[in-house]
């Protein structure tokens, strides 16, 4: 965890912009309080892994603000999350959604964090982008919203659903921006495709 700015320094000028961040969120969506939060990394020319910090320090100044969050790694190509906190990466999203119908406990991480706990990638399987655009990820949803004051996802951009429009987005359950359950946030080079999911 020594390289997550908000636990190593959380008195610096970084750690204190994401708290600034947080607190932004927060006023944007008094209208409508949103309760998950899609940190979107572009893809890369290379296909490099983007770093989830982002994900991760939001993730961490809410539950030190007394928020109960999960922050789930939807990166199936560059899962980052696990060895970030330096927790195991056996179950997680992967068998949580494959698993859905057994309605078993969802493989939850607890962190050192109070009030942060983590949904790894799990074992990736051949297809991770079939996993991200089933049905089933909006069942896994709900069952993570029912459990959270609010949620986090880090994932990369080019295992995004594919879905046409907002409304497509809808009937599979996903988070979309116009329901205020979403936000989608993009950092470094994104071109306007990466700007939603």
């Amino acid at each position: 965890m020594e390289k997550i700015i908000t636990l190593k320094d959380p008195t610096s000028p970084a750690a204190e912009a994401y708290r600034a961040l947080r607190v932004n969120l927060m006023y944007a969506t008094l209208d409508q309080p949103v309760k998950t939060l899609v940190i979107a990394a572009p893809a890369t020319e290379d296909n490099a892994p983007v770093p989830p910090d982002v994900a991760v320090n939001l993730a961490v100044v809410a539950a030190q603000a007394g928020q109960r969050v999960i922050l789930v790694d939807a990166d199936l190509r560059h899962p980052l999350l696990h060895v970030l906190f330096g927790v195991p990466n056996a179950d997680g999203l992967a068998q949580a959604i494959l698993g859905l119908e057994e309605k078993a406990a969802l493989p939850l991480v607890e962190t050192a964090v109070p009030g942060l706990r983590l949904l790894t990638t799990g074992k990736v399987p051949p297809n991770p982008s079939d996993i991200l655009s089933s049905h089933k990820m909006a069942e896994l949803l709900e069952r993570l919203k029912a459990q959270v004051s609010s949620m986090r996802f880090g994932y990369d951009a080019r295992l995004r659903p594919k879905v046409e429009s907002k409304d497509d987005m809808k009937k599979r359950g996903l988070p979309s921006p116009d329901e205020g359950d979403a936000v989608a946030l993009a950092f470094a080079s994104t071109s306007e495709p990466d700007m939603w999911l």
